[in-house]
């Protein structure tokens, strides 16, 4: 081989591992974006369910538009919507351990579960 040859092999494999890196990098940093866009998503989903369960009750109850949420679940002996999420969440974590299904108790029992 000659210098020439050896100078553009070394030139050759500098790009791939460069193309490599950028990748990776790329991988990463499109993962970490799709994460953070599904975190996202997932609170602006939960505040409009808040928002939701909130301006459902008032107009049920007649209450106004900027009357205290706090207040009025306080004197309608109502649960805040985080409460009744936490009591659904929790209904359903023992559901799903309490769960029958093969399936569902070989996914339980896999290393990556966890709550």
């Amino acid at each position: 081989m000659t210098r020439a040859q050896i100078a553009m092999s070394a030139k050759l494999q500098t790009e791939q591992v460069q193309i490599e890196e950028y990748k990776l990098a790329s991988s990463f940093i499109s993962a970490s974006w799709a994460a953070e866009f599904m975190h996202r998503q997932l609170s602006d989903g939960l505040f409009t369910s808040l928002a939701c369960y909130n301006k459902c009750i008032k107009s049920c109850f007649n209450y106004r538009r900027f009357h205290s949420v706090t207040d009025m679940l306080g004197e309608l002996g109502l649960l805040t919507f985080r409460t009744v999420f936490n009591e659904c969440v929790n209904k359903f974590k023992q559901r799903w351990l309490t769960s029958v299904n093969g399936a569902v108790r070989h996914f339980i029992r896999s290393c990556t579960f966890s709550w």
